[in-house]
């Protein structure tokens, strides 16, 4: 059991094997370790993944995404990408997700660039868990583009409509990736509004799970082959032939929907045949079977199992599983009208351990604390500062100003990298590097906002004659960018050093005596309970 407000450090080692044997998320839902400070110290791992994503983005947009993001502000591109990714971390403790799925999203949404930044990083959340949840991401991708360039939908309403069709997958059983899949067919063949479109949808999803009959089979059966006057005609006149009376109108069906010819034939034909009878004569049966385009098996599916939502809703299900299936079906479908990201989040917790979901909390936890104790907003903001900032300082051909914040940055890391040395020797290693890990992060912090004020990263387009031939005088523009980028690399080095040798080693017992305030929270790990007190700040209110 674990008590009071500061771990020692055996307590610490207890948290942190207990965490590292029993507590990683084995099936790539997520983050697999605690991260210090909530992972602001991995600013080269997490800036480079975001690097990437930058070389993603120009590749599969050129040069539009990174000139409408010039024009709305100044935080660039790498800022962006940073900034969208971002927004998963609260639902994978880590930014991988979230930077693959902006990766994604850059290559396969042509709409992604008429998004706003709030927008994408709407779209990447929601990419991110769905492709957890078993949703191909070009099936996501599809949708969305369809529904703002065909359907011209804002970008909100066509995420909110994707989270619809996700949630109808999850109510009918067949899960989010095949009612993607599925929508993604009928946008493309049904010539409906939106709100009929989905109506519609839903309606043969429902059908299409209480029943077996495929998705697509269903929609082409009552949809084109329908969509004609002789094709109505044709339909109408051959079960009316079949049923030896005029139960059918062609002109009914030639303004219904897919799902409402399916309601009125199955109705029609059960209203007016004996269906005990119907199942034991095969000539019968199979000339029902042609007029409907189905097989016999796929007839006796159809007309034995279909139900609209009322009529499910409506069965007795004692003693009869299936009925208490389609009913349960129905239930769902009208419980989750729309559904949110944290509704989907909330299904990806119950897939994980609650060891693994730990984790994530945790690193979450770590993550707002540190963003809170910075000023900024992720690790990569960090590192994107250093270089945007002093290179600014280099374009402007202020070589002194260069040299002078350049040194002091250096300096800063230079004496992180020997308070980590000396943490080794401490009475408590662990709290020691804790402390130095959060004074480097504050100093970097505050430095880099007086630089920023100093000089605004906005370009300088207006410089006066004497600032033009005071650059001039300094250095040509190439042999600038080369000494200025030798004198960023030089400034990270000292903590790409300490970084590279124990970055590694910062484990999760490392990282809960970091902040002022408590949050008590229980461990369960295997049968173990440690009841802990975490430290924590003033963010600890926040949702």
């Amino acid at each position: 059991m674990v008590d009071g407000n500061k771990f020692s450090p055996n307590q610490l080692k207890q948290l942190k094997d207990a965490f590292d044997n029993s507590m990683s998320d084995k099936f790539g839902l997520g983050a697999e370790r605690v991260k210090m400070l909530g992972g602001f110290l991995d600013m080269f791992d997490e800036g480079s993944k975001i690097y990437e994503s930058k070389i993603n983005s120009i590749r599969n947009t050129g040069k539009l995404l990174d000139s409408i993001i010039g024009d709305e502000g100044q935080e660039g591109l790498v800022g962006r990408l940073a900034g969208i990714s971002e927004g998963s971390f609260r639902f994978f403790g880590r930014i991988k997700e979230g930077a693959e799925a902006t990766d994604e999203l850059t290559q396969n949404l042509r709409s992604f660039v008429m998004a706003s930044k709030d927008q994408q990083a709407e779209l990447s959340q929601q990419a991110a868990l769905f492709k957890a949840l078993g949703v191909q991401v070009s099936d996501f991708t599809s949708v969305i583009d369809s529904a703002r360039l065909a359907f011209q939908m804002s970008s909100a309403d066509a995420a909110n409509l994707s989270r619809q069709i996700a949630e109808v997958g999850n109510a009918t059983g067949v899960g989010m990736g095949k009612a993607m899949a599925n929508f993604k067919s009928a946008q493309q063949s049904m010539a409906y509004d939106s709100g009929k479109l989905m109506q519609t949808f839903r309606s043969l999803q429902l059908t299409s799970a209480q029943t077996g009959i495929g998705f697509d089979k269903l929609a082409s059966s009552f949809g084109d082959t329908m969509d004609t006057f002789e094709g109505s005609a044709n339909k109408a006149g051959s079960l009316n032939a079949i049923l030896g009376k005029s139960v059918f109108n062609s002109i009914e069906f030639l303004g219904q929907s897919e799902a409402e010819r399916i309601e009125t034939i199955v109705k029609g034909i059960r209203e007016n045949v004996d269906m005990q009878a119907l199942g034991k004569n095969k000539f019968q049966l199979k000339a029902i079977s042609k007029g409907l385009g189905l097989s016999p098996e796929e007839t006796r599916r159809l007309l034995t199992g279909q139900m609209s939502v009322d009529e499910a809703l409506a069965q007795k299900t004692e003693g009869d599983p299936r009925a208490k299936a389609t009913k349960k079906m129905a239930e769902l479908l009208s419980q989750e009208v729309n559904p949110s990201l944290d509704d989907f989040g909330n299904l990806l917790k119950t897939m994980r351990t609650a060891q693994g979901q730990g984790i994530i909390d945790l690193n979450d936890i770590l993550r707002r604390q540190a963003k809170d104790l910075t000023g900024f907003d992720s690790p990569t903001e960090i590192f994107e500062t250093v270089q945007s900032s002093l290179r600014e300082l280099g374009r402007r051909g202020a070589t002194d100003d260069l040299k002078k914040r350049a040194g002091e940055i250096k300096t800063i890391f230079s004496t992180y990298t020997d308070e980590v040395k000396n943490a080794r020797d401490a009475d408590d290693p662990a709290a020691a590097l804790a402390a130095a890990s959060k004074t480097m992060l504050t100093n970097i912090s505050n430095k880099l906002k007086e630089i920023k004020a100093a000089v605004p990263l906005t370009p300088d387009t207006a410089q006066n004659p004497a600032s033009k031939a005071r650059q001039a005088a300094q250095m040509n523009i190439e042999q600038f960018n080369i000494g200025s980028n030798k004198m960023i690399t030089e400034a990270f080095a000292p903590l790409a050093d300490v970084l590279g040798r124990v970055g590694k080693r910062l484990g999760s017992g490392d990282d809960v005596d970091l902040f002022g305030g408590t949050r008590k929270i229980i461990l369960q790990i295997g049968n173990q309970a440690y009841d802990a007190m975490l430290k924590l700040g003033k963010v600890d209110s926040k949702p």
